[in-house]
């Protein structure tokens, strides 16, 4: 698929339905919106262009918004999502697969990329839960311990496959 230059073809279109499951409907109205991100026409949009144009306001929506976003463009190259990236992400968050749901949250959550968890960066995803009568040291506790739990390897990180196991052993979130 060519980079989107205000209009697709039958073919990109039809691709995309059928790598998304979106409608052609649903396609062209993404497209629209994805052109109203790419005030400049320029065939991508950044993380920056993407942020501006919302106005995200708060502090934890950043932190969401900057993760979500680092998603879509570490699978870019140039870190520029065209509307092709830009529409498979989308449908990758509208995933019906509880698989697909924990690779995203797995993704989300491992902010360095190395495929696997530290107790860091779980730290970092349960200070966005919000859990106001948790201090800072017992949100770090809870890191190291749920490491220490769901490690079943005891290399000190979670791999997806951990990840996933705890998830549905202990969580057990409806997502």
């Amino acid at each position: 698929m060519g980079n989107f230059s205000g209009t697709l073809s039958q073919d990109d279109l039809d691709g995309l339905a059928k790598i998304t499951g979106s409608s052609l409907d649903e396609i062209q109205i993404l497209q629209t919106n994805f052109q109203h991100l790419d005030k400049e026409q320029k065939g991508f949009v950044s993380k920056r262009d993407i942020i501006d144009r919302l106005g995200t306001t708060s502090s934890d929506e950043k932190i969401f918004l900057n993760k979500l976003l680092d998603l879509f463009s570490d699978k870019s190259p140039d870190h520029r999502v065209s509307f092709q990236e830009f529409i498979i992400g989308l449908s990758e968050l509208r995933s019906d697969s509880k698989d697909s749901k924990l690779r995203l949250l797995f993704d989300l959550i491992d902010s360095d990329r190395n495929g696997l968890l530290g107790a860091k960066e779980l730290e970092e995803a349960f200070k966005l839960v919000k859990l106001e009568h948790l201090t800072k040291q017992d949100i770090t506790e809870i890191a190291y311990q749920t490491l220490i739990y769901a490690d079943a390897n005891q290399d000190g990180y979670l791999d997806f496959e951990e990840f996933k196991e705890f998830y549905n052993t202990v969580l057990q979130i409806t997502i």
